[in-house]
C-alpha cells in the first residue's frame, strides 16, 4: 500500500509483471469529462469509476453495488469481478435487462 505519490504506471507494471503483486495505491483522478462512472464495454449493467472500482447497475431499483472481487485471471492479466447477488448464489434480477 502507498500513498498518491507512487501512482506511476511503471511502478505498476514492474509489480504486476515481476512479482503478480496488484498495487493498492490512491490514484489521481485523470477522467476530465466530470463523469462519476462508465458502463464496461459489452455489459449493461456494469460500471466503473475512475479508481477502477467495478460496480452492478440494478435497473429496477436504480442502486449500484460494488461487485465481489473474484481473484485474479492470469490469461488475461486481470482481475475478476462478481455480481455481488450470483456471488452469493442468488438470482441476479438486472442481468439479462439491456439498457
Amino acid at each position: 500500500m502507498a500513498d498518491r505519490g507512487y501512482d506511476d504506471s511503471k511502478l505498476h507494471r514492474l509489480l504486476w509483471d515481476e512479482h503478480d503483486i496488484k498495487p493498492v495505491i490512491d490514484i489521481r483522478n485523470l477522467w476530465k469529462d466530470g463523469e462519476e462512472t462508465r458502463l464496461l464495454t459489452g455489459h449493461s449493467h456494469v460500471v466503473y469509476d475512475y479508481r477502477g472500482t467495478v460496480s452492478a447497475h440494478y435497473p429496477q431499483s436504480g442502486t449500484v453495488r460494488a461487485m465481489t472481487y473474484g481473484g485474479v485471471e492470469h490469461s488475461r492479466q486481470s482481475l475478476k469481478y462478481r455480481c455481488p447477488t450470483g456471488h452469493y448464489g442468488l438470482v441476479c434480477a438486472g442481468r439479462n435487462v439491456v439498457r
